[in-house]
């Protein structure tokens, strides 16, 4: 299932910009957090599962490893929810990755994230069925 960063805005309802929660920036593991094992490109990463986030980030500390080329994104910033901004380093296109035994072709925006390898916001959570 192909998953694209321009379907965000359309898929977050009035959110035109890309939005990541305040957990996941700060790389806070909460009790209750969803992490999933997940293979990109055969590097074995951890997902964090965040319906927080409009759409999917790839840790920016992660490019150079996984080879994945990326489109510039000038003037992009990524709108952290307690109000603050994280410039966006690319957008990632087509990147396909493996929980358990599915397969995923996802995008997402390039920026710093801490601990965390990925996250996978409401666009991918949307993918999977409805969200009631």
């Amino acid at each position: 299932m192909a998953v694209t960063p321009e379907t965000a805005a359309a898929t977050a309802g009035d959110a035109a910009t890309p939005t990541v929660s305040l957990h996941a920036i700060a790389s806070v593991r909460t009790e209750h957090a969803m992490l999933l094992p997940v293979t990109v490109r055969g590097h074995c990463l951890v997902a964090l599962l965040d319906p927080g986030s409009t759409t999917n980030f790839i840790n920016a500390d992660l490019m150079p490893h996984l080879s994945i080329t990326t489109d510039p994104c000038p003037s992009l910033r990524v709108l952290v929810a307690n109000g603050d901004h994280v410039l966006c380093q690319g957008v990632a296109r087509n990147v396909a990755l493996t929980i358990d035994k599915e397969a995923f072709v996802i995008g997402g925006y390039v920026i710093s994230l801490g601990e965390f390898d990925l996250i996978l916001g409401i666009e991918f959570l949307r993918t999977l069925g409805p969200i009631l």
